[in-house]
């Protein structure tokens, strides 16, 4: 982790999994996430549209083609949401493995020269299992636990970032001032 990016992403991921702890009680809520990535698609791909068409410095094929497929996967996402929803749970799932893996990698490797207690393993093993579990979930039946599960895991990948964060942090002090040729001040 260095420092201050990890701590804004931190930050960030902890936002959307509060977002998904308040919005899981909502009716089809992966769909109305779904309509607004497509959304999401639309509006660049009409500006790119309209960029590679109007341009009078340079039109640009490749932009307006661009632009055409972006619009139509936003249109076809906001249509049939039903069918992108599943991907949905599939990508959750996936990004929860994903920072299992990763904190369990920090924790085994990249925090060295500490090595952190067992309990700092806790943590991405069960987000590494709760991406398992989601990405074995029907989303039809079950909408909002899977919604749910997402945002506590997120909330607790947010956590165990912190912690981590905080646990090495004295190494990167150290390591700071070895790289300048600081010395730390003497104590009297």
């Amino acid at each position: 982790m260095n420092g201050k990016t990890d701590l804004v992403t931190s930050i960030i991921v902890a936002v959307a999994g509060i977002a998904m702890i308040v919005m899981h009680q909502r009716f089809a809520v992966m769909s109305w996430i779904v309509v607004l990535l497509g959304i999401v698609f639309i509006i660049p791909g009409v500006f790119s549209i309209l960029m590679g068409t109007f341009s009078k410095t340079r039109k640009s094929t490749t932009a307006i083609f661009t632009g055409i497929g972006a619009t139509a996967l936003g249109v076809i996402m906001c249509a049939m949401p039903g069918l992108f929803a599943e991907i949905l749970v599939f990508i959750f799932g996936f990004l929860l493995i994903v920072s299992g893996v990763y904190h369990l990698c920090f924790v085994a490797w990249l925090s060295r020269p500490f090595i952190l207690p067992f309990y700092y393993y806790i943590l991405p093993v069960l987000l590494i299992v709760a991406g398992i579990v989601i990405m074995c979930t029907d989303v039809r039946t079950v909408d909002s636990i899977v919604l749910l599960i997402t945002g506590i895991a997120f909330l607790c990948s947010s956590f165990s970032s912190l912690v981590e964060w905080i646990a090495t942090h004295p190494s990167r002090k150290s390591q700071a001032m070895s790289s300048t040729g600081d010395k730390p001040a003497a104590t009297e």
